[in-house]
């Protein structure tokens, strides 16, 4: 029996550090491998860096070696004096968010990179990063396990990649990370949450060893037995990011699984943000002494000195924040040390050779500014869920604080302060006890081995709670009861009363939604016989918006594009099988200009933390239609082309990250809809789309130039053209027909409506082929059948 090796690789691509771990095993290629028994955590190894089970995530460019230089060689560089400390780039991740918070940081990465000569984007340089890191514990790898082995181990083992990403990332963003991923060479990559890591850890971890250890305000440590029949909420706070979700736990025989309890929350709390409130208040307090302390330090006092000084400060607290107590009263914790060479004893501004002694109350208040969101966002979270149970006994009992910011001793105290057991005079906020657990191994690697174990058992968390509606604009027939009058407009194809630029939501926020569930949306589009041939789809979101008919194009209601699918119809292998001389050919009735009409599907898989697309097409152009619109389900027709869709995210991020202020306008790049009810439509039934546009005259006009004076006139997302073609949902069945149970083809197609009558969605039935159409003439008095 023929075996090779499975190489699983956990990234935990953090703000501040990153770590790796992995493991490999091996497995027969003639059977299919079990995903419900996860890898034992004692077979998980990690890779070390310089003899730490993590590396700072840092790049700069070195101008001498013409090269990047990243992780550990960055800080030798730049204490050799080979790179300057303004060119060292950190908090990369940062750099992917558009937020008000970190417009500063982006700011300043914006500048780090015009210095470059390339100018690269951030997600390049994330991508270069990773390329590093994986060459790096590649070459690791091969050292522990390649020696006296008969083959490369990377050449005969499938490898799988797993990246960690927050979980409070947009789908946009985490594209960008595969995209990067991809680019830098790293084999089969996939995503995985960082909480989800976490808690795929400490369900193995609790299995193994199911004796935890909570420690208490007091000092005391208790043995505690998890009960996984309950509910136990995850923190994870790393370097950049916070997030905070509740997990059911469930039994299934002997295999555990969970879903998630409640919609979960996240934001930018992590410890770079408390290393930022430390250069804040550090900057507040040595104020008055800054230039005599800067010449102490062996610099000239200017503005580029001024910066290096706080970032060799702030490095520094990097390693004293997790020892910091905050609630001794002995006298040298009355104060915290930051070494910085050079530094004169002078009592007056509390200096000590080589140290700067800074008082508590600064670090306090650094502390307290992410320490506040964080208590917040945990009590929200347990009154979530514990509103939603209404037995007691399964209320969040136990919360494990994972992520760089457990490491901090006093950051562990203040919520054990907070949420744990009576102690010391202070009383629960949440009125019960609730264990505050950290893992038994090192917070540098928790997260890097628990993607790992995600991997070997990809089911391991089913449902889970959308926090962002994602869906698919489009042209709908006008309807009364659901449109404002002012909104309706005439279609330029077909004349037909519709409500541009609607939105239908594929996935609602806060919708429980299981891991590989499949949504789907039909329509048409017109396309010029003379072409391009291109199908182009935008993808929308909304943090709070739930119901379909909004107009994407409204200020109001927050609905920002986060992705593009393009399909090009003549692409080789798309055309060979699309006979495009079959598609329907409609003519506007005033200027007579043609189109061709061609129906598809898109379908968007949940695939947590990414969305996997697919665009169906039937092969003659148009889904087979029946008495109760498009068929039976998948009613594709004979040999429809599937074709497994890329999404376009980064020119997105790009334009929404030009200001974290500025919105930009929504492509008006849209499908048009169907029947009366625009939710409640069986998604096998018709929809529709359109797309080029004829002038007044009837001249046709490439698809992406529009004049400005034709309905469809949108403000376009800056960079684009002004106007894109649209899917289109009819507001009735564009092809109603009787139904007949078994109905011979042959006579099904006699009771179809006559062109003019289709175009514009009557419900016209022909009582034989050659009869005419009373129904039409009341339209149109020159119609001929």
């Amino acid at each position: 029996m023929e075996f090779r090796t499975k190489l699983r690789i956990g990234i935990d691509f953090g703000t501040s550090f990153s770590a790796v771990a992995y493991t490999y095993n091996e497995w027969s290629v003639k059977q299919r491998i079990s995903a419900a028994a996860p890898e034992p955590i004692s077979r998980l190894q990690t890779v070390r860096f310089n003899g730490a089970d993590q590396v700072r995530t840092q790049i700069a460019w070195h101008k001498g070696r013409q090269e990047y230089s990243w992780g550990w060689q960055l800080d030798k560089d730049i204490t050799n004096g080979e790179i300057m400390e303004c060119d060292r780039i950190t908090m990369l991740k940062l750099g992917l968010d558009s937020s008000i918070a970190t417009e500063e940081i982006r700011k300043g990465h914006q500048e780090q990179l015009l210095r470059i000569p390339s100018q690269p984007r951030i997600q390049d340089l994330i991508g270069i990063y990773l390329q590093e890191l994986y060459l790096y514990a590649k070459a690791k790898i091969l050292d522990r396990w390649g020696k006296g082995i008969a083959y490369n181990i990377f050449d005969g083992a499938l490898v799988e990649c797993i990246i960690c990403v927050p979980a409070l990332w947009t789908p946009e963003t985490n594209e960008v990370m595969v995209e990067a991923a991809i680019t830098a060479g790293i084999p089969n990559p996939d995503l995985v949450s960082e909480p989800e890591a976490a808690a795929a850890f400490i369900i193995q971890d609790q299995s193994e060893r199911p004796m935890a250890i909570a420690s208490h305000a007091d000092g005391r440590e208790e043995n505690l037995i998890i009960n996984f029949d309950n509910s136990f909420l995850v923190a994870d706070v790393g370097g950049g990011t916070g997030d905070f979700i509740t997990y059911v736990v469930e039994t299934q025989g002997s295999i555990l699984k969970m879903k998630e309890g409640a919609r979960g929350i996240g934001g930018l709390c992590g410890s770079e943000f408390l290393n930022l409130n430390f250069r804040h208040f550090f900057t507040e307090y040595i104020e008055n002494w800054f230039e005599a302390l800067v010449e102490e330090w062996g610099q000239p006092y200017t503005k580029e000195s001024r910066e290096n000084f706080l970032d060799t400060a702030v490095r520094d607290f990097e390693d004293e924040k997790k020892d910091f107590n905050g609630f001794s009263e002995r006298l040298e914790d009355m104060t915290t040390s930051i070494h910085i060479r050079g530094i004169l004893e002078n009592i007056g501004r509390g200096t000590k050779p080589g140290r700067i002694m800074v008082p508590r109350t600064y670090i306090k208040k650094a502390f307290w500014g992410i320490l506040e969101p964080i208590i917040q966002a945990i009590e929200q979270q347990i009154v979530t869920f514990n509103d939603k149970c209404s037995n007691p006994e399964k209320w969040i009992k136990n919360i494990f604080f994972v992520g760089g910011l457990s490491s901090s001793r006093y950051a562990l105290t203040i919520l054990q302060k907070t949420f744990s057991v009576e102690a010391m005079g202070f009383s629960p906020l949440m009125g019960y006890p609730i264990n505050i657990i950290t893992p038994s191994e090192s917070p540098a690697t928790v997260i890097a081995k628990g993607a790992v174990l995600r991997a070997t058992h990809k089911d391991l968390i089913g449902e889970r709670y959308l926090r962002r509606s994602i869906g698919i604009g489009w042209d709908e027939g006008f309807d009364s009861n659901k449109h404002n009058e002012k909104d309706k407009t005439i279609d330029i194809h077909d004349g037909a009363e519709i409500v541009e630029d609607c939105i239908h939501w594929l996935f609602k926020v806060d919708e429980a939604v299981q891991r590989g569930e499949v949504r789907k949306i039909r329509g048409w589009r017109c396309l010029s016989p003379k072409g391009p041939f291109k199908l182009t789809e935008t993808l929308y979101g909304s943090k709070d918006k739930k119901d379909n008919h909004l107009r994407i194009n409204d200020p109001k209601n927050d609905i920002e594009p986060i992705g593009q699918i393009d399909l090009d119809l003549l692409d080789s292998e798309i055309s060979q099988q699309l006979n495009r001389n079959s598609f329907r050919r409609i003519r506007h009735p005033i200027t007579g200009q043609e189109s061709l009409m061609i129906d598809y599907e898109v379908r968007v898989s949940f695939d947590y933390p990414r969305l996997t697309y697919e665009i169906i097409i039937p092969s003659n152009g148009e889904f087979p239609a029946t008495g109760k619109g498009w068929g039976p389900s998948p009613g594709w027709g004979p040999n429809p082309i599937r074709i497994p869709a890329t999404v376009n995210c980064a020119a997105v991020l790009e334009i929404v990250g030009q200001g974290v202020d500025q919105k930009p306008m929504p492509v008006s790049n849209l499908i048009k809809s169907p029947s009366p009810d625009g939710s409640s439509l069986p998604i096998n039934q018709k929809n529709h789309p359109t797309s080029q546009s004829p002038t007044p005259g009837g001249r046709s006009l490439p698809f992406n130039q529009l004049p400005e004076s034709t309905p469809r006139g949108k403000p376009a997302m800056p960079g684009r053209n002004k106007t894109i073609p649209a899917f289109r949902r009819h507001s009735r069945d564009p092809y109603p027909v009787p139904w007949v149970a078994n109905a011979n083809p042959d006579i099904e197609r006699q009771y179809q409506p006559c062109q003019s009558c289709r175009i514009r969605g009557i419900d016209c039935i022909r009582s034989s082929p050659e009869k005419s159409c009373v129904q039409c003439r009341k339209w149109h008095s020159a119609c001929k059948i």
